[in-house]
This record gives C-alpha cells, sequence and structure tokens, in this order.
C-alpha cells in the first residue's frame, strides 16, 4: 500500500472526477482544477486484487484510463503472473510504451475521439485479433500522431506527443 493525496472534483457542472494528486498526474498541485483540498488515500496494488478475487492468469481486457496514473498503477505490475489479452490505455507516458513493449504488448492503433486512447494487444495473442474490427469502430492512427511505430510490431514504439 502506497499514501497518496487524492482529489475529488466538484461535480457541479459535470459528473464527478477526480485522480490521484502529484506532479506528472493530471492532477497537478501547480496547476489546480478545483479549490477543494485533496484527501489521503492508500493505493491497493492491483496484484492483491487480482488475487484476492481469483482472477485468472489470462483475461481477456483491461481499459486503463486513471487521468495521467496509468504508468503509477502499471509499474509493479507482475506480468509474469497475469496478462491481458487486449488493453486499451490514455495516454500512455513513454515509460509505460516502454514497460508494454519489454512485456511482449503490440501497439496497434490509437483513437482520439474522445481522449487519446491508445490499443494493445499482447504478442501471443495477436495471431487471434480480427484487425478489420479496429477500422470497424474507427479506430486509426491519428493524424496528430502519438504514438510512432516501426514497419514491423518488433519495432519498439515511441511517444511522440503529449498532452
Amino acid at each position: 500500500m502506497e499514501q497518496v493525496q487524492f482529489k475529488l472534483h466538484d461535480g457541479s457542472r459535470r459528473a464527478p472526477s477526480g485522480g490521484i494528486e502529484g506532479l506528472g498526474f493530471d492532477n497537478d498541485p501547480n496547476k489546480p482544477k478545483t479549490k477543494d483540498p485533496a484527501v489521503s488515500l492508500y493505493t491497493v496494488p492491483v496484484q492483491e486484487i487480482l488475487e484476492r478475487y481469483r482472477a485468472p492468469p489470462v483475461m481477456e481486457y483491461l481499459s486503463l484510463d486513471i487521468e495521467g496514473a496509468e504508468y503509477f498503477v502499471m509499474k509493479d505490475f507482475p506480468f509474469t503472473t497475469y496478462r491481458f489479452k487486449i488493453m486499451t490505455i490514455e495516454r500512455p507516458s513513454q515509460e509505460l510504451v516502454d514497460l508494454l513493449y519489454s512485456n511482449q504488448y503490440v501497439y496497434l492503433a490509437a483513437n482520439n475521439e474522445y481522449g487519446m486512447e491508445t490499443l494493445w494487444v499482447h504478442r501471443d495473442h495477436l495471431s487471434e485479433l480480427d484487425t478489420t474490427a479496429i477500422e470497424a469502430v474507427k479506430w486509426r492512427t491519428v493524424s496528430t500522431r502519438w504514438i510512432e511505430v516501426g514497419t514491423s510490431p518488433a519495432e519498439k514504439p515511441r511517444v511522440i506527443a503529449q498532452k
């Protein structure tokens, strides 16, 4: 467990939202989005949650959109014990891209219709994926590209744009 400062935004104009407050997160204390104070909370490692609820070693899908805390959550993820076949991740940092790549994830596409969602598949499950579905749901590599990729899945992707 790690103690973090969590900022819950006022939901008077929209649905309540929030996230971990800190440098490098979407809730930067130097650029507050609200005057509401942050509260101290304790995080629970993803591994502990998966073990507690007896998750299978291979899971179909993970959507990760946690306001700039994506790498913070995944940096200690037990990739040798658990695997997601497919993941969508909002605005992954280069650190997270490197972590995914080193754990056999392949970047497929991005969609910026509702933010910058990136689509990843574990290399062992790439052949199971019907990539025509990517076009069907309008996933695309966007014109203002987020991640630069080489000509083959073996080449390491690189973040070329940030927020």
